[in-house]
């Protein structure tokens, strides 16, 4: 009797498994991903300026708004115990699932322009011109993730173009409200 019992247990479990893993479909083309990054999105993560200091704990706030199939843009705020900023950001998604778009980054007031491609539940985008600071010019990627049915995580990568130094100045965790 007791053996039937932990079979059944672990038939159970086995089921709720995979059907966690079928009702997570992977956003795959530039349109799916317009879909998914509509609405408010809360977060939580780390951040920091430069290579040498320690990571911030950071709060985040976005609402992402769909223009059309092709296009969404986002608003919001980040805010750590030192700094707080506005982001904004638009991706234009194209039919060869690349995107295009422009963002303002927390590491720079200036807008941005960018481009990238969408592959296996990520969106990687580059700016086109570097990032000018008193302590260089600075290459930006973004990666976003898809983390869950309604979650994601956005990663912010800068590189040092005069001395090749690179750090994450962005990590974060999303989940959708």
């Amino acid at each position: 009797m007791r053996k039937k019992s932990i079979e059944r247990r672990r038939l159970g479990i086995f089921v709720s498994v995979l059907c966690a893993t079928v009702s997570v479909s992977t956003v795959s083309s530039a349109s799916e991903w317009v879909s998914y990054l509509e609405g408010t999105w809360v977060g939580t993560g780390t951040g920091k300026s430069g290579p040498d200091e320690n990571g911030q704990k950071i709060k985040c706030r976005f609402r992402g708004m769909a223009e059309s199939e092709s296009r969404v843009s986002f608003n919001g705020r980040c805010a750590s115990t030192r700094k707080r900023g506005s982001i904004s950001m638009t991706l234009i998604a194209k039919p060869d699932s690349s995107f295009s778009g422009f963002a303002n980054s927390i590491f720079s007031k200036k807008k941005l322009s960018y481009i990238g491609e969408s592959k296996n539940g990520s969106i990687s985008i580059t700016a086109t011109q570097p990032i000018v600071r008193d302590e260089g010019r600075f290459a930006s990627r973004i990666t976003i993730t898809q983390s869950g049915a309604k979650g994601l995580e956005f990663i912010e990568e800068l590189r040092n173009l005069d001395t090749g130094q690179q750090f994450i100045s962005v990590s974060t965790e999303f989940q959708k409200r």
